[in-house]
């Protein structure tokens, strides 16, 4: 049996594309280098090959990792988290434990188990569930579609890092035949022309093996535990037409209660309407005139805070068929999960942030919770849109020195402005240096060798097109492009960071105190009212800012009276809703400053991903010292 710290570090180097050095994987991994090496030399012992070094690093050994089929080796539950994972699944499996029994598997004392628990009754709240303790032997109580959706977080939770990956599936739930249950679903969804996306699919896939499970082991759903929601006859007969193939092929029975459960699920995750067929006339016969309208009250919303302007049509369809469906989920107190929640929380700060604003206006409007998987829903549609307009926004400008000759400056002048339109925007052509003088650009283009030496980037170039002149032009365009960003984002950092916003402090503290603080500070300073505080703990309660050792509170409604930041430098981790942390940047933005906020905090967010830019930020003991290290990190 593998350690699950074993288990972390082969993932991790199952994920990487090339070599990792020990001191990358122990910064990603929380682990000191001497620790790294001490796991990978274990692992070898008893894998022998499975993990190659070289003086590039550690790189995974992929064809010993398939032939072990290292996935579907159990791990042994050292963390408490772990424990309570193996307990559910042991208590859900088997309706009830011995707690010297489980104990004893797990190679802990009774009073660690009983530890546990006191932490299982706070997990089981939430999916109103109970536990029952007599003497030594615990039981769950409860509806069999809570514990249903139990199991499924915890299977989901555990592949999560694969969940797209079929055959990591299969690895995982080895009992059974995951390609057999993928055909069917896809199967039978094709015949009725009914669309889901790969993320919903699985999610239907993973609701029907723990469905198999269960009903083999004899637990079924009651006539009081479902049919309380109206479905329709579309996904009804999708899910007879399922349930009897998997019934057929598993040798089980599924009750008309578990069907009409398929079939909400069904519901709340796919269509029958053909996107490409959608347009302004039609959409109303799909969608009810109020989701129309708060649609339309969203993007409008998102233009006026974050300065994105998404009004595009097929933008607004699709995003209108997706809230359309999101209402049905909320409706049915149903969330879908995203595998990558947590990537695109990191990676696309600022995107994440516009789809938290849109899930707080609906949470406001319709009174209901959004987790964090479905706010990571709402990102994907306003993705796409958000990086249209930014590759749009970030051009160079230039002007081409061409002397004419025939119709060859024109010629090459079409070409360029043809392939670079999206990152290049041409101020005019002319047929010498000397007439450059007028015009403000960031670059110069020339077919030949100039007398005078501007300030300006300068790149000679052939009269006739080829690749390494293309190529030279498209670097050039990049590294000033960045040397742009760089630019703005230490100017607007060196305009809201002062003396009296940065703040060292040696004494424990917890997010609570630090909010508190941090706010008042602000209030002192004129740069926000009262209400301040209200609207950073709303930001907080739709999706924590904390990740990694660092959190960035800020209001969602970006209207503070003046634009600043406030940065909270701790020797002791504050605990920020799961998270702890050592580094807290509050921002406060004016109206006037709405599109500071897209400048700084998409690049200021991706900076702070990385532990050697958050380590040297937290030896930072002046502004200047906190500026220059974000600048030199800027990316």
């Amino acid at each position: 049996m593998l350690d699950s710290k074993y288990v972390e570090i082969l993932n991790h180097l199952s994920s990487a594309t090339s070599s990792i050095h020990a001191t990358h994987l122990a910064d990603a991994l929380g682990k000191s280098v001497r620790t790294v090496k001490s796991y990978v030399k274990s692992i070898n012992e008893s894998y022998p090959g499975l993990i190659k070094a070289s003086p590039y690093g550690y790189a995974l050994n992929r064809e010993r990792y398939k032939q072990i089929a290292i996935n579907s080796v159990v791990a042994m539950p050292s963390t408490p988290d772990e424990r309570l994972v193996y307990i559910i699944r042991s208590l859900i499996k088997k309706e009830h434990l011995n707690i010297v029994t489980i104990a004893y598997e797990l190679h802990v004392s009774e009073s660690t188990v009983r530890a546990d628990l006191a932490q299982l009754k706070k997990r089981l709240d939430t999916y109103s569930l109970t536990m029952k303790v007599e003497k030594q032997t615990v039981v769950i109580q409860g509806l069999e579609k809570n514990k249903r959706r139990l199991l499924t977080s915890i299977l989901y939770k555990e592949s999560n890092q694969n969940f797209l990956n079929i055959e990591s599936l299969q690895n995982n739930f080895d009992e059974y035949n995951i390609f057999k249950i993928r055909d069917i679903v896809v199967s039978t969804l094709n015949e009725a022309h009914y669309f889901v996306n790969d993320y919903a699919l699985m999610n239907l896939i993973l609701h029907i093996v723990v469905s198999i499970s269960r009903i083999q082991h004899n637990n079924t759903y009651s006539d009081s535990e479902t049919m309380d929601i109206i479905s329709t006859n579309t996904e009804i007969q999708i899910a007879e037409k399922i349930t009897q193939r998997i019934s057929s092929y598993f040798q089980i029975q599924y009750s008309k209660e578990e069907v009409y459960e398929l079939s909400l699920l069904i519901l709340s995750s796919g269509s029958n309407i053909n996107f490409n067929a959608v347009n302004e006339l039609n959409i109303a016969s799909y969608i009810d005139e109020g989701v129309l309208n708060l649609v339309d009250d969203l993007i409008k919303s998102i233009n006026r805070y974050y300065y994105i302007d998404i009004s595009e049509n097929q933008f607004f369809f699709r995003f209108a068929l997706h809230i359309n469906n999101l209402l049905k989920r909320l409706q049915m107190g149903r969330s879908n999960k995203n595998p990558i929640t947590m990537n695109i929380k990191q990676s696309c700060p600022l995107i994440y942030d516009c789809a938290v604003s849109v899930a707080h206006d609906i949470s406001h409007r319709f009174n209901v919770q959004i987790s964090d998987d479905e706010i990571t829903y709402i990102a994907f549609h306003i993705g796409g849109a958000l990086e249209t307009q930014k590759s749009l926004g970030n051009k160079v400008s230039c002007i081409f020195i061409f002397p004419q000759y025939y119709d060859m400056n024109q010629n090459l002048y079409n070409h360029l402005t043809e392939t670079f339109h999206d990152s290049l925007v041409v101020q005019n052509m002319v047929t010498d240096e000397f007439s450059i003088e007028n015009f403000d650009v960031d670059l110069i283009i020339t077919t030949q060798p100039l007398q005078t030496t501007p300030v300006l980037p300068v790149i000679v170039i052939n009269p006739f097109k080829n690749e390494r002149d293309t190529a030279q032009i498209y670097e050039t365009i990049h590294r000033l492009k960045e040397n742009k960003r760089r630019n703005t984002f230490k100017e607007t950092i060196s305009t809201m960071l002062s003396s009296q916003t940065f703040f060292l402090n040696d004494e424990p503290r917890n997010q609570q105190n630090v909010i508190d603080f941090l706010v008042s500070k602000a209030v002192d300073m004129g740069s926000v009212g009262e209400m301040f505080k209200q609207e950073i703990m709303d930001r907080e309660a739709m999706s924590s800012t904390g990740f990694g050792k660092i959190a960035i509170p800020h209001s969602m409604r970006m209207n503070a009276e003046k634009t600043s930041m406030l940065v909270f430098i701790s020797k002791h981790p504050i605990r920020w809703d799961t998270t702890d942390v050592n580094l807290v940047i509050m921002l406060t933005i004016a109206k006037d400053d709405r599109k500071v906020f897209a400048d700084i905090f998409d690049p200021l967010s991706m900076m702070l991903t990385e532990s050697v830019v958050i380590d040297q930020l937290l030896q930072a003991t002046t502004v200047a010292s906190f500026i220059e290290v974000l600048g030199y990190n800027f990316q």
